[in-house]
């Protein structure tokens, strides 16, 4: 199903070698839409990598001379991944060009990119600096196991809803029962408190997804077990948890 997938999601379009001698230099170099040269898409792909690491080196209280470099990069960088742009544009024509989601994809975010530098001069902190992290997902539409992974994901993304649907419907059935055994159980130290408690329903699912998480989960099944003994609780007031709670923590 996972090559039926990758090769059903390929794009096939083939353009004709036109006559036209710049628009045919550009066919040669680029290649066809569903096989591009490989030299030019390792070249792209190395780009990518390198902004990719580009990015990363970008930390607080940066020294002057690494933030000027992160600039000057990321503007060789865009003009670069702007070229490869137009090049395709020329050679396979706007129509071809953007039948491909994953170009549309790639020109959008050179669109933004570009338009995020007025703001960035202004001082302003501008949400579109965070498209150009988007940039990295183009690794998926360069390397086809990636990109054929990534769209069988996307393609089984109605049965992630179910499972997810499953995972909630548990979730709900053990609040319910948590508030219903431990909803009066009394705080402590180390054990149940207001930030993990079964006292109502969003408090429990809460604690809940905290314990599926592993984050001290151990306090809260102790926090359950709480006895008399302890001085946190009274058998006369009903506070006290059950010697049983392991069973369901």
């Amino acid at each position: 199903k996972f090559y039926k997938i990758a090769a059903a999601t390929k794009l096939s379009a083939a353009i004709p070698i036109s006559t036209h001698p710049v628009r045919k230099y550009f066919q040669e170099r680029i290649g066809q839409p569903a096989e591009q040269d490989f030299v030019f898409e390792m070249f792209i792909l190395a780009c990518i990598s390198l902004n990719a690491v580009v990015i990363a080196t970008q930390h607080y209280e940066q020294p002057y001379g690494l933030t000027v470099f992160i600039v000057v990069m990321n503007a060789i960088f865009n003009a670069i991944f702007a070229l490869e742009a137009a090049l395709k544009l020329v050679a396979w024509t706007p129509h071809v060009y953007f039948q491909d989601g994953w170009n549309i994809f790639d020109f959008t975010i050179v669109i933004i990119s570009f338009v995020s530098y007025p703001i960035d001069s202004l001082g302003n902190v501008s949400a579109l600096r965070l498209f150009r992290l988007a940039r990295l997902f183009r690794m998926f539409a360069k390397i086809p196991a990636l990109r054929a992974l990534f769209e069988t994901l996307i393609l089984s993304s109605s049965s992630l809803i179910n499972v997810g649907s499953l995972i909630f419907v548990i979730f709900y059935i053990y609040a319910i029962l948590g508030v219903f055994l431990f909803g009066r159980v009394a705080w402590s130290d180390g054990g149940l408190s207001q930030h993990a408690n079964f006292s109502t329903f969003p408090a429990a699912i809460i604690t809940l997804w905290r314990m599926a998480t592993g984050d001290a989960w151990e306090e809260i099944q102790w926090g359950c077990q709480i006895q008399e003994s302890s001085g946190y609780c009274s058998n006369s007031d009903g506070n006290c948890g059950y010697e049983w709670a392991p069973i369901y923590t």
